[in-house]
Order: structure tokens, then C-alpha cells, then sequence
């Protein structure tokens, strides 16, 4: 297995040939970016933009959670992209980015050229190979950072090997360019305990002493890169909210603003030995057990298993290895233990683009090695050929050009409010509303249980920019988790309420809201003479609160017509006043049937109606005197039915029974 006698490391890095990797990968993933359309992932929806526009606005000691956890991580790898954004048209933006993604072709080919990759045919295919991974294809021209970040990382390796090839000064950096990948996004931690492994690899006949320093350059180097692009925001969120990574390990920190949880994603995680196996052959195969949307990539499933042969063969041959062979043996242990971090850290594909990356260039250096002369080109030509032929990248979301526009905040939105977040992804409307807004989000995600992120939400409810509390979220039923939020701030959604086209062409509501202080449930006030719309043109579907009865929750959705209800439908509600009330209900039965209704208040029977098969039928409801803070609940249960409208009028001076 060892290296053909022409392929030697070079004694200096060939930074012009990188820039003509540079200059081809640009080409190649700009072409790829303008192919694809405007870039809609749901992170640049959600945190990718609102986070550095945060930093910048000062809006970070302002608002809570629009973008969620995710609106905490370090916003510096999007900065970038949030400056082009203000600056150029969408398709100039996926350019700039492709740009600085293509820094990772770069590296990729500085690497392949320490790994012996000395022939152009033979580098350029293994560079092919490895930068036309699956995920590295997907964030191409995007807004994810993965890509670009893969950079450092690769830097980082290649730097290492160079330090074991004679020049122990260069641990250092080693660590920095590791280090400072993880400060600026801190999934890159599982590469950490992959470069230790490379950098301890028990060759070259190094003794105790040469181990140690080099143990303790790069651990000094890892530690001042991560200071460096990471020391600052966590200096901040520790000082700000008492958890310098909040609000992940909240566990550990106990920040009294989140609750003291892990803030793990596990949901990609394999759940034992057994399926963490299977993973490479699922990932190969299009099962897709690390990622959202479909996809295919054989690398890992043939790098994994050869890389474990090669290294068990040379540690079985008890000889010194050559210095490429070396080079070699220390990236296969970099992805192999990198990739074991990264199943047992998360195993969130986007966050393996590395090990992506190494897998596709070891398959196309190796067998190229091991084959005599002209036929090594053909060999490596042919690996990356069937590995592009056998990968199939994830679309995160794109559209066409043509319908690529800035987001439109609907009247209501212009004027400043404090806008309470309702779901996600919401954060990319930051820029687009006056800077005295507040965002606020009504979200059950664990964050703002207590100390200051709490403190915060009250204090931009009680006292609102503009004097206005607005809700914002897609144009969905509201989660039951939210309403439970929305009530534990005493937040009444009252509309009206504006439709406007989100991000990626989603319908997006904005609604009013009105504080109903030791307010038992958010619900909404009942004004005599008002009617209350349930129409997907109106309000009404604020009012709903959970179906079918009695168990499963859920939130019934407006149509044209009205809002449906098949098994039945609770209310909450407050009339206005203490004095009994009549409610008129505008009612058509649903399915062609007459349809007879059960209604409850607050438990109790109050009426029984019967609906005609066809046309609308109004009925009228006695809510009488209200005690304590006037909230109601009603039940409705029985046949299918449709309900149109609601209103409340006075019940006369003899009370209901006038």
C-alpha cells in the first residue's frame, strides 16, 4: 500500500495553484447558485438574517427569542451575508456567497496535494469527489455556514500534517484554524477530539516529549481560536443571561432565562451501536436518517470501512510509514473519529460536510495510488465519476428569480408595535419593521421561564412601542402551546388582523392583541354590538380553542365559508361586563344533514339546538352575570356544523329571558 515514488509532499504550499482551485470552484458553484433560484431555507427565515441584523441594531437587549434558540448562536458566520443582502439584488447575494464557499475548493486542493494527489487529473478529481458531496451541493449559493466554515477545518488538518512533517511550529495554527471554526459555530466541536486523534497518531517514531509539545500547541491554539471568534459573544451572553453558550448546557449554567435543559437536537441521533452502523449504508440509499429532505451519498459507506482496513494494515505492518502514506493515515483518522463525534454528537448531515469532504477524496487518492502509471488517472477519474453519478443533494428551499422580492410589512407593521412572535420561522422580518419594534416571542420553546429574557416580555408588554401589541406568525392555527404562552402573559389576540406573503411566498397573519392583566386564560373581550368574523377573512379563528373534544388539542382552521368543526369545539371568551349577556351564533350545518348541537357553559347545559341540512341558522346563547374576571367557556358538541359569525348584545333590562 505504499505511495508510487513520484508522489511526494512538496516542501511548500502551492498557494497558486489553490487560487486557481479557488477561481474554478466560484465559477462552478456560482453557475450552481444562479441555477438553482433565490435561496428560502428556513434557518436564514428564522435566525441566518435576524441574528447579525440583531448585533448591528442593537436589538439583542431589546428583543426575546423571534428567531428562538437558534437567534443566540453567534451571529458573526452570517454577518457576512446579511451586509450583501442590504447591499445587492438576490442573484449578485448567491454569487458573493458562492464566492466565499468556494475557499473550501481552495483548501480541499491544498489537501489533496498532502495526501499525495501530485498528478492534475488525479487532484482535480479528488477535489470533484470531494466537494460534490450531497450536503456540500445543498449549501451551495445558501445561507448555511457549513460549507465555508469546512475551510478552516481542512486548513486545520493540512496544517497539522505539515507540523508532523518537520515544522513543530505549525501545531499552533493547527489548533487555531480547529478552534476558530468551533467559536464561530459550535457544532464544529466534534472535530476537536478528530484533530487530537490525527495529531497523536503514534507514527514517525516521536517520543514522549515531541507528543506533548505538540499536545499542548494545538490545545493552546484551539483554546485562543475559539477566544477569538467566539470569546466575545459568549463574554456577552454569560455576562447578559448567565450561560456563555445560552441557551445550550442550561443544565450545567442554569440560566434563571431558560429552562435547564441540554437544548440538544437529537432527533437525528442513532439509538444505539446497531443503527449507527446502518447509518452510511441509509445515508447511501436515500433513507435519509441525518437530514429533513431526501438525499444520497455513498461516501461514507465506502470511506468509513476502507479507512479502518488501512489503518488496521498499517498499524499490523509495525513499520515506519513514508510521509504521504502518513499524511494519509492521519486523515483517515480525523474522519473516522470525526464522523463517530458526529453520530453520537447530533448527526445533523449540513454538520458533516467535512467528513463528506475527506470520504470523497481518500476514495479517489487511494485506489489511485495503488495502480501503476497512465492507469492512475483513469482510476481516479472513474471514482468520482460513480460517486457524483450516485449523489443525490437535498434542496433547502429555493424559487425562481423572477419571484425573488424584499419582504412587504402589511399597514399595521410599519408604524412601531411590540410584535409577539407566534411560531417560526420569523426572524428574517426583523429588518423589515421600524427599529423602535420590539420582537417578542409567545413560543413554548423553554426560553424566558424567569430572569431576564421574563423581565424583558413584560416590560414590552406593559409599556409597547407605539402603544400597540401586534401577534405574528404564519397565516396557520395557532399551536396550543402558544395560547397557553399568549394566557400566561395575559395576552388577549383580538384582531383585526392583515394577511400578507412571507420569505418564501407562505401567508403570513398579523393581528392585534390587547394585556388583560390576571387574566386567567388569554381570552379574548366580547364588546356589545361587535361581530366577531370566522371567516378566513376575519378574526374569528382566534377564538378557538381546542378540537375535536374531548382529547386531542388542536387549533380548527377558517376556510372561505367559515370555520368547521366536525367533533365539537371549546371556546374561550369575555364578555364585557358583569350583566347578563345574549350571544347570536350565524350557524350552517355541514355534510347535508340537519345537525344537532350541545352547548355548555362553563360546564353547565344551556342549550340545545338543532340546525336545518341546508341554508344558515342564527341562534342566540344566555351568558349570564359573569363572576371574578368574566371569562367563559363554552362547549359545543354534536353533528358537524359551520360557524360564520358571533356577536354580543345587551340582554334588556329582564335579563336573558327578554
Amino acid at each position: 500500500m505504499s505511495p508510487d515514488p513520484v508522489e511526494r509532499p512538496t516542501p511548500s504550499l502551492p498557494w497558486r495553484g489553490a487560487f486557481r482551485a479557488w477561481a474554478v470552484g466560484f465559477v462552478l458553484f456560482s453557475v450552481w447558485a444562479l441555477w438553482a433560484g433565490e435561496d428560502t431555507n428556513w434557518d436564514l427565515q428564522n435566525y441566518h438574517e435576524y441574528g447579525p441584523y440583531a448585533l448591528l441594531q442593537g436589538c439583542l437587549a431589546l428583543d426575546v427569542g423571534p428567531a428562538g434558540i437558534q437567534g443566540y448562536f453567534n451571529p458573526l458566520p452570517y454577518l457576512p451575508l446579511h451586509l450583501l443582502r442590504q447591499a445587492l439584488p438576490p442573484p449578485a447575494v448567491a454569487v458573493a456567497q458562492a464566492a466565499m464557499q468556494a475557499l473550501t475548493v481552495a483548501a480541499a486542493w491544498l489537501l489533496a496535494g498532502a495526501l499525495g494527489a501530485r498528478d492534475l487529473a488525479v487532484r482535480s478529481a479528488a477535489v470533484l469527489a470531494g466537494t460534490a458531496g450531497a450536503m456540500a451541493i445543498s449549501e451551495i449559493g445558501t445561507s448555511f455556514a457549513d460549507l465555508a466554515l469546512s475551510a478552516p477545518l481542512l486548513l486545520g488538518l493540512l496544517v497539522l500534517i505539515r507540523a508532523w512533517q518537520g515544522n513543530p511550529r505549525l501545531f499552533l495554527p493547527a489548533g487555531l484554524l480547529v478552534g476558530a471554526a468551533v467559536g464561530l459555530k459550535l457544532t464544529n466541536a466534534i472535530f476537536i477530539p478528530a484533530l487530537a486523534a490525527a495529531a497523536l497518531l503514534p507514527w514517525r517514531g516521536a517520543g514522549a516529549g515531541a507528543t506533548l509539545a505538540a499536545a499542548w500547541r494545538i490545545a493552546a491554539g484551539g483554546t485562543a481560536g475559539i477566544l477569538l471568534t467566539g470569546g466575545a459573544w459568549a463574554a456577552y451572553l454569560w455576562a447578559t443571561l448567565g450561560n456563555p453558550v445560552f441557551p445550550a448546557m442550561n443544565g450545567v449554567f442554569r440560566s434563571p432565562s431558560a429552562n435547564p435543559d441540554s437544548f440538544a437536537d437529537l432527533r437525528f441521533v442513532p439509538q444505539g451501536l446497531g443503527q449507527a452502523l446502518l447509518y452510511p449504508w441509509w445515508i447511501a440509499t436515500g433513507a435519509h436518517p441525518t437530514a429533513e429532505f431526501p438525499s444520497d451519498d455513498p461516501r461514507l459507506l465506502l470511506a468509513l470501512p476502507l479507512s479502518l482496513l488501512v489503518l488496521a494494515a498499517a498499524l499490523l505492518a509495525r513499520r515506519r510509514p513514508a510521509p504521504v502514506e502518513e499524511a494519509r493515515l492521519r486523515a483517515m483518522l480525523f474522519l473516522l473519529v470525526g464522523t463517530a463525534a458526529w453520530l453520537l454528537g447530533f448527526a445533523i448531515h449540513r454538520y458533516a460536510i467535512v467528513p463528506d469532504l475527506l470520504a470523497g477524496m481518500l476514495l479517489v487518492i487511494l485506489p489511485a495510488a495503488w495502480v501503476p502509471g497512465r492507469m492512475r488517472r483513469l482510476v481516479a477519474l472513474s471514482v468520482a465519476v460513480l460517486l457524483l453519478a450516485a449523489t443525490r443533494a437535498p434542496d433547502w428551499g429555493h424559487r425562481p428569480w423572477a419571484e425573488a422580492r424584499p419582504l412587504t410589512p402589511p399597514p399595521s407593521l410599519r408604524s412601531p408595535a411590540a410584535v409577539l412572535v407566534t411560531a417560526y420561522p420569523m426572524g428574517i422580518w426583523a429588518p423589515a419593521l421600524p427599529p423602535e419594534s420590539r420582537l417578542l416571542a409567545m413560543t413554548d420553546t423553554g426560553l424566558a421561564t424567569g430572569g431576564p429574557l421574563r423581565a424583558r416580555i413584560q416590560a414590552g408588554l406593559r409599556a409597547p412601542p407605539g402603544g400597540r401589541l401586534l401577534t405574528l406568525g404564519p397565516d396557520l392555527p395557532m399551536e396550543e402551546s402558544t395560547r397557553a404562552t399568549m394566557a400566561d402573559y395575559g395576552v388577549v389576540p383580538t384582531g383585526p388582523c392583515e394577511r400578507t406573503s412571507g420569505a418564501a411566498g407562505t401567508p403570513v397573519i398579523v393581528c392585534g392583541a390587547t394585556l388583560a392583566p390576571g387574566r386567567r386564560l388569554a381570552a379574548p373581550d366580547l364588546t356589545v354590538g361587535t361581530a366577531v368574523d370566522f371567516t378566513a377573512a376575519g378574526a374569528g379563528w382566534t377564538y378557538l380553542v381546542a378540537r375535536p373534544l374531548p382529547a386531542t388539542p388542536g387549533w380548527t382552521p377558517a376556510g372561505p365559508e367559515g370555520t368547521r368543526a366536525e367533533d365539537g369545539v371549546r371556546m374561550v371568551l369575555r364578555a364585557e361586563g358583569s350583566a347578563p349577556r345574549l350571544l347570536a351564533f350565524d350557524f350552517s350545518a355541514s355534510g347535508g344533514a340537519p345537525a344537532r348541537i350541545g352547548v355548555s357553559v362553563d360546564g353547565r347545559p344551556a342549550a340545545d339546538w338543532v340546525l336545518p341540512s341546508s341554508g344558515d341558522a342564527v341562534r342566540e346563547l344566555c351568558l349570564p352575570a359573569a363572576e371574578g374576571d368574566g371569562v367563559r367557556h363554552l362547549t359545543f358538541q354534536g353533528g358537524a356544523f359551520v360557524l360564520r359569525r358571533m356577536a354580543l348584545r345587551a340582554a334588556g333590562p329582564a335579563g336573558c329571558a327578554s
